[in-house]
């Protein structure tokens, strides 16, 4: 079965689609702004591990402290810190590819969890990641209107790989 890390999550409504269809890896855009709204969440969901999406470096320690996490990405400087309740597991590595032909003849290190996010997801690019045993990352967006979201996209994803 192929890994699923949805990224960039900044609702409940998406969090809890995500968690419903058990992906291994939530990634949350957090900062002192919506710190205490993003913990909540966290709280709601049971299940894949939190992957907190920081830009602000200044942000970091007290993100750290305060909200739990597996992993933290500092983005602006490209950088992966080990989380507030896992220090010991190995940082997962999250490349971006325009192209599922981009996988053709890839050898990966077997020591680190990989995650693609492709431009366009289709049965030749599932087949491609479960043959170089990588996964997936996906991003739902923003809630249509409070509460509300269409995961049409998502689903027919979710129904190629079989979960």
């Amino acid at each position: 079965m192929i890994k699923i890390f949805a990224s960039n999550i900044k609702d409940l409504t998406v969090a809890r689609y995500f968690a419903a269809m058990n992906v291994d890896l939530m990634g949350f855009e957090i900062s002192q702004e919506n710190k205490n709204e993003i913990k909540e969440i966290i709280d709601w969901i049971e299940g894949p591990k939190i992957v907190l999406q920081i830009e602000d470096p200044d942000f970091l320690d007290e993100a750290v402290i305060d909200v739990p996490a597996h992993f933290i990405y500092l983005s602006e400087e490209e950088e992966w810190h080990p989380g507030k309740l896992y220090t010991d597991e190995k940082f997962p590595s999250f490349l971006s590819i325009p192209d599922g032909d981009m996988l053709d003849g890839l050898r990966l290190s077997t020591d680190t969890e990989n995650y693609f996010d492709v431009d366009q997801v289709d049965a030749a690019v599932i087949e491609k990641l479960q043959s170089i045993n990588a996964g997936l990352m996906l991003t739902a967006g923003d809630e249509d209107m409070p509460g509300i979201k269409s995961f049409d996209e998502m689903d027919a994803i979710f129904e190629l790989i079989g979960k």
